[in-house]
């Protein structure tokens, strides 16, 4: 391509001033505007022949050597410029025009759209690394000059400088396929110096002392081009999971390392705010409605469709305040890179830009044991290189004050969330869970510095989320759970929709067990019949996995503490809700009357007469006796070892309070059902023909939970799972006796100084005499005769002999047991309990204090409840649950499946049912033949009476 006279002219004179450029000293204070129009025509000349390049293929050698040789010396000018611009005291002040105009035409030559294998090229040719080197050190002084300058301040000059500055950076990503950018030595290396500078650019036009008029023309589109650098990370993190195994782990390992710093992770954080406000205006904060799985039941499905839109809070408002960005909130892109994401903004996008970019690495844990991280050598490296950088990272983006705070991560947390529930997804939701998790994290080592212990600082933080973040998944998340756990079966299988359970389930069992959480926020949920499905879900998917496989969860998640936990404060909520609305309804009849306390207050009934809240009850029950049965397993195995060791003690000492919280628990179940059957058989309307069928569900609860507690206090009695007891309480046992009176004058203390046992057993005793009036009533029901095969399912109940009635038999156990736990009560005071001196217990916990209390009321239950009446209990409740077949849960006394989502899903089909009554419901065939005995009574009775 030959070039013409006048262009051959101009192209000297270009040089002459270039070479004159290269020579100077320092940057002038005002702008040769001479000089700065003939700079200005050769970045329009180079626009034109890049243009004529097009025509022959868009290639590097489609187009003049003398192109790229004026692209190669602008190049060179702009390096030295650069640097001398950069040295200067303050780069607010003086002329910016020169290094400005040579660097767009380097950003022209990179931009422009080559083809093939013409980018590399390019990138090479102009990129030199004297330009890189000059370029960042540009970037990182006008970002530190931006951050301390008011947008008043700022000449206008200086925000086109910061346009053309972002918009090289810009240029170089757009030159890659995708998110190979990343994994580019020379972009990889800006993208820090860049973060920092769109960072303070936004800081200072958008900032609270930013007047609106200030963010107009050039100001506007600089703060376009720092948004930009944000979508552009967002698209590349987006789409590793799109490239080969190879690359994305490089890619990954790329993200981890930029990861750590907190100008970056600040940016992100506007992006996720100006993303939420998007989404939000456009769909007017209301909840995108999500389409249920084919599958779906056609109730479902029109439940789905009549469901109106919830309203999501806009809490991205307070996001950006807490930035000090206020002035994007209501700002709108005047860019046109980007454009089209922000016509329509996808959630997803914004949400694996802040899974990628990890931003618990920029708070790295200062008490990391290195040396025990797994892996080789390599590992450790790896991690000791990350920690390095995270250090650096944060000294060098020091801010006052600093730009990731506590309050910074739970607002980030709370705007993931607001996506997450305005644009449902399955993806999404699993990203957001884990992005709250780390923004936890991130909370506590914040906190950590200026709190008095850490368990103070994560006090603080349990408060916070409790407060920002657990109302939104109690009021919003829960409802739409069910279906994303659809989206995820149907995607992944089983094991998807039980993940996006076990996912909430963990992060509520860190959080609900809070002080300051508001208790009425999650008896509102419980109240919900969807809510309630939900948290059973939750529930039964984490215990059930740590039955089948618990090698699959993280870490963290391998504990039978963490879902007792939960468990059990979900049934203590519908325990306290269920009282708390009995307490009301009596006070309200005692002065009123009946009607006037059912039209006053109708929660009093609603929430035992849920069959979803029951479901959950029963659940409950059943994690607890897994969780049982792992720890008498566990206890057993660590025992058996042929020599005790400090592991083996520390397996027995876990062991120990998994126990001890199964059967405190359980006891709890136990109040919850005596007390449903007390309120709902005194109920108005107890013979309704929807109060009738959950009265006989919550007996039967009563029942299991009763046979639950039992085998749990019978366990207590096995041999090796608990330490030996001392000869005296020995001689007491052979004797018959389970505890030695005062005046014996016998080393120990008594009963009621052991209030945990103490309870346990007032419960049991409350529980068993209460159900007297219900086995009575059982005498005169038709329905139910007596029969002589009711005992024979149980050893305690053999000895009675097969010619017995049975609900005679009942009533004669019922009596024994109620006079035996009476006596127990009673006998509070003056029953001493002979246990282990200090000393012997610290000997069997190698002087460690952890599970030393619940050992010391373990051993106390195995003082006061001899394994004869534990036994007792045991048979006495599973011939009881056969007097109350229900459609609701499985039947079967000491059931432990926890297969299905919910418990009426997994007694739901036609063949879970009993041929015979239609109406008692199995997990499955094993249950269904273990409970024959004690239920065929019940079942022949129901199938005359139906015929």
């Amino acid at each position: 391509m030959q070039a013409s006279s006048s262009d051959a002219g101009r192209m000297e004179r270009c040089k002459l001033l270039l070479a004159k450029l290269q020579a100077a000293t320092s940057v002038p204070e005002e702008d040769d505007v001479h000089a700065m129009l003939e700079l200005d025509a050769m970045k329009r000349w180079m626009v034109g022949e890049l243009g004529a390049a097009v025509c022959c293929g868009s290639t590097y050698e489609a187009a003049s050597a003398e192109l790229h040789r004026f692209a190669l010396s602008c190049a060179i000018t702009a390096t030295h410029l650069l640097r001398l611009w950069a040295n200067r005291p303050c780069v607010l002040q003086g002329s910016s025009a020169a290094p400005r105009l040579t660097t767009a035409v380097v950003q022209n030559y990179i931009g422009f759209p080559w083809a093939g294998d013409s980018c590399a090229k390019v990138r090479r040719y102009a990129l030199t690394p004297g330009f890189v080197s000059a370029y960042a050190a540009a970037c990182q002084a006008l970002a530190a000059a931006l951050d301390k300058a008011s947008a008043a301040d700022v000449p206008s000059h200086i925000a086109e400088t910061t346009l053309v500055l972002l918009w090289l950076w810009r240029a170089a990503m757009e030159s890659f396929d995708g998110a190979a950018a990343l994994g580019d030595t020379v972009v990889r290396s800006q993208v820090l110096p860049v973060a920092q500078l769109a960072g303070a650019a936004l800081r200072c036009w958008a900032g609270p002392t930013a007047a609106s008029s200030s963010r107009a023309g050039s100001a506007s589109n600089a703060m376009s081009a720092a948004v930009d650098v944000a979508v552009m990370l967002a698209k590349a993190a987006a789409e590793i999971c799109h490239c080969e195994e190879v690359m994305r782990n490089r890619l990954y390992g790329v993200c981890n390392t930029l990861s750590s710093s907190h100008d970056l992770q600040w940016l992100l954080c506007c992006y996720v705010g100006l993303v939420a406000q998007v989404v939000h205006k456009q769909q007017n904060g209301k909840q995108r409605p999500l389409v249920p799985a084919a599958g779906s039941s056609w109730p479902q499905q029109q439940q789905q469709q009549q469901q109106q839109p919830a309203k999501v809070a806009a809490v991205h408002k307070r996001l950006l305040e807490g930035l000090r960005v206020p002035g994007l909130i209501g700002w709108q892109y005047t860019g046109h890179t980007s454009e089209q994401l922000w016509q329509d903004p996808k959630a997803t996008v914004a949400v694996c830009a802040c899974a990628d970019f990890s931003i618990d690495l920029a708070h790295p844990d200062p008490d990391m044991d290195l040396s025990s991280s797994g892996g080789g050598g390599s590992s450790r490296a790896s991690m000791q290189q990350q920690l390095a950088a995270a250090a650096e990272a944060a000294a060098a983006a020091a801010h006052d004050p600093p730009l990731l705070t506590a309050t910074v991560h739970l607002r980030r947390a709370a705007v993931l969330l607001e996506l997450c529930l305005l644009q449902p997804n399955s993806c999404t939701y699993f990203i957001v869970i884990g992005c709250i998790q780390q923004s936890m994290t991130c909370m506590f080592r914040c906190l950590r510095a200026e709190s008095s212990s850490d368990a103070a600082a994560w006090d603080r933080v349990y408060a916070a989320i409790g407060n920002g973040i657990l109302p939104a998944v109690l009021q919003q998340l829960l409802p739409v759970l069910p279906l994303l756990m659809q989206q995820a079966e149907q995607a992944s299988g089983a094991t998807g929709g039980g993940s996006v359970a076990q996912g909430l389930a963990m992060l509520l069992s860190t959080v609900v067990a809070g002080t300051h959480i508001p208790g009425a926020q999650l008896i509102d949920a419980l109240q919900q019949p969807s809510s309630a499905a939900a948290l059973e879900s939750c529930v039964r998917c984490w215990a059930h996995q740590l039955v089948v496989d618990p090698a699959q969860l993280p870490p963290s998640q391998q504990d039978w503490m963490l879902v007792q936990r939960l468990a059990g404060i979900l049934a203590s909520n519908v325990a306290c809700t269920a009282e708390a609305a009995t307490a009301s309804f009596d006070a309200v009849a005692a002065s009123a009357g009946a009607a006037a306390a059912a039209a006053a207050t109708p929660e009093a009934g609603e929430m035992l007469q849920s069959a979803e809240c029951f479901a959950l009850c029963v659940s409950c029950l059943k994690v607890m006796q897994s969780a049982a049965t792992a720890a008498n397993a566990a206890g057993a195995a660590a025992a058996a070892g042929a020599q005790q060791s400090v592991l083996s003690l520390g397996s027995s000492a876990h062991s120990w309070l998994s126990l001890d919280a199964a059967f405190t628990r359980v006891t709890t179940i136990v109040e919850l059902a005596a007390h449903a059957c007390r309120s709902l058989s005194s109920s108005s309307s107890s013979s309704s023909s929807r109060v009738v069928p959950m009265l006989r569900a919550w007996q039967l609860l009563l029942a299991h939970s009763l046979h639950a507690a039992g085998s749990m206090l019978l366990a207590v009695h096995t041999e090796g799972l608990l330490p030996a007891a001392p000869p005296q309480q020995q001689q007491q046992q052979q004797a018959g006796s389970a505890a030695a009176s005062s005046d014996q004058g016998a080393a120990g203390v008594p009963l009621r100084d052991h209030p945990q046992a103490m309870d346990a057993v007032r419960c049991l005793s409350s529980a068993v005499a209460g159900l007297g009036p219900q086995l009575t009533a059982m005498q005169g029901t038709a329905a139910l005769p007596a029969t002589a095969a009711a005992s024979a399912a149980v050893p305690a109940a053999g000895s009675q002999g097969s010619s017995r009635k049975g609900n005679a038999w009942l009533m004669q156990q019922h009596e024994e047991l109620s006079r035996r736990f009476a006596q127990l009560v009673a006998a509070a005071d003056t029953l001493i309990i002979i246990s282990h001196s200090e000393e012997q217990l610290a000997q069997f916990l190698f002087g460690e204090a952890f599970g030393r209390e619940s050992l010391k009321e373990l051993l106390s239950l195995r003082s006061a409840v001899p394994a004869e009446l534990a036994q007792q209990l045991v048979g006495f409740a599973a011939a009881l649950s056969g007097r109350f077949p229900v459609k609701l849960c499985c039947n079967a006394p000491g059931c432990t499946s926890l297969d299905e989502f919910s418990e009426l899903e997994a007694v739901g089909g036609k063949a879970c049912m009993c041929s015979g009554c239609k109406t008692a419901r199995y997990c499955c065939r094993a249950c269904q033949e273990s409970h024959w005995k004690v239920h065929k009574a019940a079942c022949r009775a129901l199938a005359a009476a139906r015929q």
